[in-house]
């Protein structure tokens, strides 16, 4: 997959969608481990990367992870990129 951010911006990217997945997460009092029970019983491991910024979440993830929150996908995208303070 090509992306279209040097390293640096796909690094602060990932980051900032790790931090809006734990807010949202947190906002719904879930632990990680049931976060990832509702996201295809994925385990702890998994979500923990996800927020971390370990991991880049393809398309498909990004999907499921806005189903197991009820919302849309473009509210999980809601976040402010340069400093990762969601919008909402």
């Amino acid at each position: 997959m090509k992306y279209f951010m040097d390293d640096a911006s796909k690094e602060v990217y990932q980051k900032q969608l790790g931090k809006q997945i734990r807010r949202l997460r947190e906002e719904r009092n879930l632990s990680q481990s049931e976060l990832g029970a509702l996201f295809g019983g994925r385990d702890k491991q998994v979500i923990s990367r996800f927020e971390n910024g370990m991991v880049d979440p393809k398309g498909s993830t990004l999907i499921g992870l806005a189903k197991a929150f009820g919302i849309r996908l473009a509210e999980l995208m809601n976040f402010d990129y340069d400093n990762g303070d969601s919008k909402t």
